[in-house]
């Protein structure tokens, strides 16, 4: 069975008279593994306090004869393929993604060196820096997802920009060939709790069905005004992942809700900006 290798590097493009800080470290989250889709999160956290994250460039190898992306050759950002997590307000819209040239399996992410970071949450939590939606090519490959970890590679700055945090944890992630979903077949309705919470501006709503069912999600305010209609077709039986986008709703808690012919339920999440 192929293996799909993803290397990811961090490099920086600042100044290089710079000296070690704290521990940095990092994990792969695997949101979504089928024959459609392949979406992974990237994380990162320290070992000492909350820290604004400096300027960055991130670099992924893969083999896009597994996945690919939906990209023009070079962009600000492609909300169908990148969503970014907690910059300047939730709009990092200083990231700039390449695609990868002919027979270099690579995308380079560079993000602003002046852009005032992102919250580095400090272990055991873990904060979100980017979300990748690949297309599956090839349902029957199967992905190991592995960090670089040399220092030459993999550079991440505190906000300042001078001082460089040192390499600790980095977690490779292994996962079952793309056709087959880590989940087995829902017995049961269900409204999870979105992920994360409080967040800023997006989050992942997730919900299964035991059986094929129309199914609406929508978006309400504390008072019970619905705000946003996030879906309203059928889906099959399964588990299922809806991305909601806050950017343009002020800070507060909000009601999510889904209804189908056989299910109902409500759940509060908080908007931190």
């Amino acid at each position: 069975m192929k293996k799909l290798l993803l290397v990811i590097c961090l490099s920086i493009f600042t100044v290089y008279n710079f000296t070690f800080g704290s521990q940095i470290n990092g994990r792969f989250v695997v949101i979504s593994s089928d024959s459609t889709n392949y979406i992974v999160k990237l994380q990162l956290n320290t070992d000492t306090s909350n820290v604004d994250l400096g300027g960055a460039t991130l670099i992924f190898n893969f083999n896009n004869s597994d996945l690919s992306i939906n990209m023009e050759n070079e962009i600000k950002v492609s909300p169908s393929s990148y969503v970014f997590h907690n910059f300047s307000g939730g709009n990092y819209v200083d990231a700039t993604v390449t695609k990868p040239l002919k027979n270099q399996l690579w995308i380079n992410i560079e993000l602003d060196k002046d852009n005032n970071g992102t919250l580095l949450k400090k272990a055991p939590e873990w904060s979100d820096l980017v979300t990748i939606k690949f297309n599956t090519v090839n349902p029957s490959g199967n992905s190991v997802l592995q960090w670089q970890t040399d220092s030459k590679y993999l550079s991440v700055f505190h906000d300042n920009n001078t001082n460089r945090f040192s390499i600790g944890n980095f977690i490779d992630e292994n996962t079952l060939p793309l056709s087959v979903n880590t989940e087995t077949l829902p017995t049961e309705y269900k409204l999870f709790q979105n992920y994360p919470n409080p967040f800023n501006p997006t989050t992942t709503i997730k919900f299964s069905l035991p059986e094929n069912s129309k199914v609406n999600i929508s978006i309400y305010d504390i008072l019970g005004r619905k705000l946003k209609t996030m879906t309203n077709k059928y889906f099959d039986a399964g588990y299922h992942y809806i991305d909601f986008n806050a950017a343009d709703f002020t800070s507060g808690v909000y009601i999510y809700s889904i209804k189908t012919e056989k299910f109902s339920k409500v759940k509060k999440m908080i908007l931190f900006k």
